[in-house]
C-alpha cells in the first residue's frame, strides 16, 4: 500500500528538541518508514495501552536505543504522534514499559480520537539539523 505521511504539531516540537545524533538517526529510519512503516529492521509494535486508550492501533517504531516515533495508520495516511526516548514506569507492581508521548486531543472531537494537524507531508522529511 502506497501510504501518505503527516506529522502532528507535537512529533515537530519533539523532533527539534532531539541532540543532533538523535536527528540524524531519525532520518536514516525515515528513509525505511517512509518505503514500509512495517519494515522489520524497525521493530515496529503495537502499543496497547496507548491503543487501548485512544481506540485505534498505535504504534511505534525502533529509532535507536529507547528513542522511538509513534505513529497510527487513518486510512492510506500514516501520522506520526511524536518521538522521543522510553519512559519506564515504576510502581508498586512492574507495568511494562511505554513511550513517553504526548497525544493531544481537540476539546471538540470524542477522547478516541487523537488530533493531528496538517502541518505538511513528511514525504520529503528534510528538516533543518
Amino acid at each position: 500500500m502506497k501510504y501518505r505521511f503527516k506529522p502532528t504539531e507535537s512529533f515537530w516540537a519533539s523532533f527539534y528538541d532531539l541532540n543532533p545524533r538523535q536527528k540524524d538517526s531519525t532520518r536514516r529510519a525515515w528513509n525505511i518508514f517512509k518505503q514500509n512503516p512495517f519494515d522489520p529492521r524497525l521493530r515496529t509494535h503495537k502499543i496497547h495501552r496507548l491503543s487501548a486508550h485512544y481506540g485505534r492501533t498505535i504504534y511505534a517504531v525502533d529509532i535507536e536505543g529507547d528513542l522511538r516515533a509513534v505513529f497510527y495508520i487513518e486510512g492510506n495516511c500514516v501520522v506520526t504522534v511524536d518521538i522521543g526516548r522510553v519512559r519506564k514506569r515504576h510502581c508498586c507492581r512492574s507495568l511494562p514499559s511505554e513511550p513517553d508521548v504526548k497525544v493531544s486531543l481537540h476539546p471538540a472531537q470524542a477522547a478516541t480520537k487523537p488530533r493531528y494537524c496538517g502541518a505538511g507531508s513528511l514525504d520529503g522529511f528534510n528538516p533543518a539539523s
